[in-house]
């Protein structure tokens, strides 16, 4: 990867809003009003490049001994070189107020706790990586548009979505989570790890790298991941895979 390209994006991490409760300020759909993107003066604009070095655990993108990823999983970039553009990045929120809305196309994620609680999904398609691809660390990067003053919590999810059709009371269009929310026991398991609280910007965290291989090797294990914190009254606004700005969207960095 360019170094020039790698280092551009410390630029993102910028102050993008001040964090505040969410409740009043979305429809219970979790609509939003999309961001006009600017036009590209290029010809042939180049693919967004990967995120900068984090701040948070994510020890191979830090430090003396940091270095680029082998892999950056994210909408619009190729995964391998000379590839057509990636575009296997699914996320949705959804909201306890509104039982059976789907909001999988939304521009961002909106997680929230309290009485109207909100959880947002996201995945990544690994399905371009051959089942025998070892990877030696895993991070996720993910743009917080609008703070929050608390942690959420990431879980790993245990059971399959549909980024379509998924909604607090099910999973498909067919299965019903086996509890509202998709929060807790058959439906999620561990924690995956944390997006800590009062940041803004581009935030790169550290994921479990046995539970990325797991999702390399066995693609039927891949069910992505969970975002909440039901005691929180303080949402949080991430940019997803929709966002009309590229280097925004979520993205998953594999090293080997």
């Amino acid at each position: 990867m360019n170094k020039a390209i790698f280092g551009s994006l410390v630029a993102l991490s910028v102050v993008v809003g001040c964090s505040k409760d969410n409740s009043d300020e979305r429809p219970a759909a979790v609509k939003s009003s999309v961001r006009k993107s600017s036009k590209a003066r290029a010809r042939k604009p180049a693919p967004a490049p990967a995120p900068p070095p984090p701040a948070h655990d994510c020890s191979f993108a830090q430090g003396e001994h940091a270095r680029p990823p082998s892999w950056t999983i994210q909408n619009g970039l190729p995964v391998e070189p000379k590839a057509k553009p990636y575009a296997g990045t699914t996320d949705a929120t959804i909201e306890k107020s509104a039982p059976t809305a789907n909001a999988g196309s939304e521009p961002v994620l909106v997680p929230k706790g309290g009485k109207n609680a909100r959880h947002s999904l996201v995945r990544w398609d690994l399905s371009a990586l051959p089942a025998k691809t070892t990877i030696e660390g895993a991070c996720m990067a993910v743009f917080i548009e609008d703070p929050s003053a608390q942690a959420y919590t990431v879980l790993q999810l245990l059971r399959d979505w549909s980024e379509s059709k998924v909604t607090w009371s099910s999973a498909t269009a067919e299965v019903a989570w086996a509890t509202p929310g998709g929060w807790g026991g058959t439906d999620s398991g561990e924690e995956a790890t944390v997006i800590p609280a009062k940041v803004t910007g581009l935030q790169t965290v550290a994921l479990p790298t046995a539970l990325v291989q797991k999702w390399i090797t066995d693609k039927a294990e891949n069910h992505g991941l969970i975002i909440g914190n039901d005691r929180s009254f303080d949402g949080m606004t991430i940019s997803s895979a929709n966002s009309p700005t590229a280097n925004q969207r979520p993205t998953l960095l594999l090293w080997k």
